[in-house]
């Protein structure tokens, strides 16, 4: 019912039981109002304005009339270049065309004397009602120019299905539905009109004095003609009682109907409720907290400024039981424009049947001489209730759910509160609460509240086969609307472990992806960084990731050079219904360990730290050190009998080997383990090798007395190739020299260990031993002994022997009378009296004398003497060893005279020894060391000493003194 009506505009009086049908209808309305779904969308007339051209061929453009999106065309606005140059510029106050599907339906802009509507030419079914909902857009600016005010209002109307709507009814405040009554004569209303809804800024639509039909009530204080002059509603004037205002007006043909049938102003400001103008230059009205006009906006207002503006707009002509009934009309606004808050603003019944031929309808809109902007957005009409399919997307495993109460858009009949929704049995189309769909899931739905569930098999990942639902309305109209469950594709994470320079594989497709209700896959990489899809990534390190986008295979070539933390990468999979899976693929490289091998000197304990020097870490850096064999009950030792322990400190990765006392050969190598954070090992092999110490030999060589000896000691090196020699007790600053006082000076060579003594002149004695030392550079010595020792020369003794004229005489000096030396093989020769030195054979004569022969074989000496010679023979000799070294001695025969006294005694040896006191042969013979300086040429000196001036007369004799001297070679 109206609310507030004034007592001029009460309709004729009914019958209570008329006053009861309708009040019944109402009570049916508000239990429509209260089910109805907020979000309706499925709907006989559907049209978003939104975009260059209706959706519909059905609708028709009159007047101004346009959408904002069409940039041309002849849906398209006009505009003015500059929408302020002058008060007649077109396009004041419309959005930007964007082409984008973001417009509206223009029916004016904010330009004076302009008109503009739209009609639908084609009949809607109303046998079961409408429900109707818009968004209508009234805007300024009001005063930004004296000319500009809030202007007529919008009109929606329906008319007859039965008439060819191509045209509105009068323009103005008749808002293009009722006659204008202010006119004369009287213009008509549009043709066959059921019911007009005016959306009355202004106020005149409401005003009974301006617009009806000829046959309507006396508009009583209402005149056509109250506005004194002024062309607006002040305080002044009782027609501000109708600004901001909502009403009907019922059916009408030409000049009679169309008589108001409610009314209803919508602000609470003041007694008199709002004004329209202040009457003053850029001062606007006031309006209050609701209205149809949402005041000023910008001269060329963006999108989200008019949808600011906007209000929702529900119109429900409600269903009847019986053909012939009438039916009750409601209007309700939401101020928000969301279409969530709506209030009734007025219900009431409309004094016809709803036509045979349904209805068609339109919209309608001037500005005359004031101003304003009116658009229109999001009409949905609906007669039987409208169901929407839905789809849930979820991932495997998931129940679906759905609200099919929010899917349901009433016609103008309400959902029953109980057993008002069904399945659709796919087997047989029957109506049922449960299907269970074989290998599948199961379907149930709620029928009271249209709540559906579906929940799949364990196992099942898609497809799943759509269901429908039905939904029934309280006159058993129904719809059905269509289910479906899409799941998604799953792609799981995986990893590789792969080595620098190989390759690491991953079968996507067979081993990480579960296809969901689609088996049409592809794949791609997200490029890091970015998220672009790529089918090749290089990453930092140069290793390459790729994907074959039809199977999926992903390979990663890790580079030869890179061994580290390698970045994971994320690959996405979509299947047929475009959905999305991703997943993670990630390369970790194991730690690397090497083998050592590290020497030590023998005893001393050796140590490895492989996290430090041995291990290259992979894509972790937490690396932890064990040994692969340990004692029994302590896995950081090992044992070895006979060669010793090996100890790992845990804390540092340490491995330290500690020879057994006396143990210096190598020990048998070990293995250990360098574990990283991913749980990653390698193996690797300590060895230890110990210093091989170097050997210096020991050396004597043997010299001829006071000549240098050199000496060539073996010198084995160790594990140093290149040690160093020196003297011990060397002299000070000199390694490779020592003096030994009264013997000589010793020198080495550091590097080859020759080594030389040289005695000092007159030493002939062997020098003291020295020793030396060979020093590597790990430390390791040894020391040898150089001994030099000085051959001792053999000792020839002189010999005389008496012997008869003739007969020859025997010297055995090997036997007798040479005394070997440091070499017992001795060589005699004969030395030539005149030279003193050996004669080239075996044998020397002297003239006059005899023979001397040596048999080299024996060494033996036999003197012949010639005929008839007596007296002293005489004949150096030499014994030389095997050293070269020698000594010379005297060999003398004497044959004496024929003497009667002689018997026969051939021969008398005289043996004059070494071991006289007064033998001198050290001084004349022998190569020991002593100058030659004294040796005659002929081998002997004789010296004549006198007795007396006349001694070598005296009895033809004399004392010859032979002096025997030794020959130096």
């Amino acid at each position: 019912m109206s609310k507030n009506r004034p007592t001029a505009t009460i309709m004729a009086r009914r019958s209570a039981t008329a006053l009861a049908a309708v009040f019944a209808l109402i009570m049916t309305m508000m239990a429509w109002q209260v089910a109805m779904s907020p979000s309706s969308h499925a709907a006989a007339v559907d049209e978003s304005f939104a975009n260059a051209t209706p959706a519909e061929s059905a609708w028709i453009r009159l007047g101004a009339a346009c959408l904002t999106d069409a940039t041309s065309g002849p849906w398209a606005c006009d505009r003015d270049a500059d929408p302020t140059a002058t008060n007649t510029s077109r396009g004041f106050g419309t959005p930007v065309a964007r082409g984008d599907g973001t417009g509206f339906l223009q029916l004016t802009d904010n330009r004076l004397n302009t008109n503009g509507g739209v009609v639908y030419n084609e009949a809607i079914a109303a046998s079961q009602g409408l429900a109707i909902e818009f968004t209508q857009y009234q805007y300024g600016p009001t005063r930004n120019r004296e000319d500009r005010r809030a202007a007529d209002g919008i009109g929606f109307f329906l008319v007859d299905g039965a008439v060819n709507l191509t045209e509105t009814g009068p323009i103005g405040g008749s808002l293009g539905y009722g006659p204008r009554r202010d006119q004369s004569p009287v213009l008509p209303g549009i043709a066959n009109g059921y019911l007009g809804v005016g959306l009355d800024t202004f106020g005149n639509f409401a005003n009974q004095g301006h617009v009806g039909g000829t046959d309507c009530p006396a508009p009583g204080s209402e005149p056509a003609g109250l506005y004194a002059g002024s062309g607006w509603n002040t305080l002044e004037n009782a027609n501000a009682l109708y600004t901001n205002n909502i009403s009907l007006r019922g059916p009408g043909n030409g000049t009679t109907g169309y008589c108001l049938l409610a009314r209803e102003k919508l602000d609470t400001i003041g007694s008199d409720g709002s004004v329209a103008d202040t009457f003053s230059p850029h001062v606007p009205g006031s309006w209050g907290s609701k209205s149809l006009w949402a005041g000023d906006l910008h001269v060329t207002p963006t999108q989200s400024d008019i949808i600011s503006a906007g209000r929702k707009v529900r119109i429900v002509v409600s269903p009847v039981a019986n053909p012939g009934d009438h039916p009750t009309v409601t209007v309700s606004i939401d101020y928000s424009g969301t279409g969530n808050n709506y209030e009734e603003i007025l219900s009431e019944t409309v004094p016809a049947p709803i036509p045979a031929a349904g209805f068609k309808f339109g919209f309608s809109a001037s500005t005359g001489n004031n101003t304003g902007s009116h658009l229109i957005g999001s009409l949905s009409i609906l007669n039987a209730p409208g169901a929407e399919d839905d789809t849930v997307t979820l991932n495997q495993g998931e129940t679906a759910n759905f609200t099919a109460a929010d899917l349901v858009t009433p016609g103008a009949s309400p959902i029953p509160g109980t057993d008002a929704y069904r399945l659709i049995d796919p087997n047989n189309g029957n109506p049922v609460t449960s299907v269970d769909v074989p290998g599948e899931g199961t379907w149930t739905i709620n029928p009271n509240t249209g709540d559906v569930t579906f929940v799949p098999s364990s196992g099942f990942t898609g497809p799943v086969t759509p269901i429908d639902y039905r939904v029934t309305d309280s006159t058993g109209q129904s719809a059905d609307g269509e289910l479906s469950v899409i799941y998604r594709p799953e792609a799981a994470d995986d990893i590789r472990i792969v080595q620098p320079g190989s390759t690491g594989t991953f079968d996507v497709e067979n081993d990480l992806v579960t296809p969901g209700s689609s088996n049409d896959l592809t794949y791609t990489l997200l490029e890091p960084g970015t998220g672009n899809p790529v089918t090749t990534y290089t990453d930092a390190h140069g290793g390459v990731w790729t994907i074959n986008p039809n199977t999926g295979e992903t390979t990663y070539q890790a580079h030869e050079s890179y061994r580290g933390p390698v970045p994971s990468i994320d690959y996405r999979v979509t299947d047929g219904n475009n959905e999305t899976a991703t997943g993670t693929l990630s390369i970790i490289v194991p730690p690397l360990a090497e083998d050592e091998t590290k020497a030590g000197n023998p005893g001393d304990a050796v140590s490895f730290d492989p996290i430090a020097d041995l291990v290259d870490t992979g894509s972790s850096t937490d690396i932890t050190i064990t040994l692969e064999s340990s004692d029994p009950g302590d896995p950081n030792t090992l044992t070895v009998p006979g060669e010793g322990t090996w100890t790992l400190v845990p804390g540092t990765g340490v491995i330290t080997f500690t020879p057994e006392p006396g143990f210096t050969d190598n020990p048998a190598p070990i293995q250990y383990r360098a574990t990283d954070g991913n749980d990653l090992f390698d193996t690797a092999t300590l060895t230890v090798e110990y210093n091989v110490p170097p050997q210096a030999g020991d050396q004597t060589v043997t010299v001829n007395p006071g000549d240098p000896a050199t000496l060539h000691p073996v010198i084995t090196p160790g594990t140093d190739p290149n040690p160093t020699v020196s003297l011990d007790g060397s002299d000070p600053g000199d390694p490779t020299r020592k003096t030994v006082p009264g013997e000589g000076v010793w020198t080495i060579d550091p590097g080859t260990g020759q080594a030389t003594f040289t005695p000092e002149p007159g030493f002939t004695d062997n020098p003291t031993p020295v020793t030396y030392t060979v020093t590597d550079s790990n430390g390791l010595t040894d020391s040898g002994t150089l001994t030099v020792l000085t051959r001792t020369p053999p000792t020839a003794n002189d010999q005389s022997k008496t012997t008869q004229p003739g007969t020859p005489v025997d010297f055995d000096p090997p036997v007798d009378l040479v005394t070997p030396g440091s070499d017992s093989n001795i060589r005699i020769e004969l030395l030539d009296p005149s030279t003193g030195d050996p004669v080239p054979g075996n044998s020397v004569t002297v003239p006059g004398e005899g023979t001397w022969t040596v048999d080299p074989s024996t060494g033996k000496v036999t003197f012949t003497p010639a005929d008839g010679f007596t007296g002293t023979a005489t004949l150096r000799y030499r014994a030389t060893d095997g050293n070269d070294l020698y000594d010379e001695a005297q060999l003398s025969v004497t044959i004496p005279a024929s003497d009667s006294g002689a018997g026969d005694d051939d021969s008398e040896d005289t043996d004059n020894g070494r071991d006289d006191a007064d033998d001198d042969s050290d001084e004349d013979s022998g190569n020991n060391g002593r100058d030659r300086d004294e040796l005659a040429r002929t081998g002997a000196t004789i010296t004549a000493t006198a007795i007396g001036a006349f001694g070598l007369l005296l009895l033809g004799a004399g004392l010859i003194v032979i002096t025997r001297r030794r020959l130096e070679v």
